[in-house]
């Protein structure tokens, strides 16, 4: 009987000491997290500089996934040829820092203006 009641004590320990420190350190709701990675992800795609043809504004739409490291892979960019390649060449570049986004797939849509340049 006092083995059951060490064993009653630990485990309600246990669980308070969880709900102390998930209180203390609540989990960043999805939707906040992934509007700030779209927001970051527009802020480091600027209008290519290398582009010929007269387009003042254009889409891509972006497929990619970001690795337990941190990088992001792109795995559907549709758009402008000469748009998708250049999203290609920066997504190369960033490092999601922020575990909670690790080992996700996201679908984003850039908007590219050349007013904004």
């Amino acid at each position: 009987m006092k083995k059951l009641k060490v064993i009653a004590i630990a485990f309600v320990s246990v669980i308070f000491l969880n709900a102390a420190a998930l209180a203390s350190n609540p989990p960043v709701p999805a939707a906040e997290l992934n509007a700030t990675l779209y927001n970051a992800l527009e802020d480091v795609m600027d209008y290519p500089s290398n582009i010929e043809e007269d387009i003042s504004s254009t889409n891509v739409w972006v497929t990619f996934k970001v690795e337990e490291d941190g990088t992001i892979n792109a795995k559907n960019v549709q758009g402008e040829q000469a748009f998708v390649d250049h999203v290609k060449k920066e997504l190369k570049t960033v490092q999601v820092t922020n575990p909670y986004l690790h080992g996700k797939t996201y679908m984003i849509k850039i908007v590219f203006n050349k007013e904004k340049r």
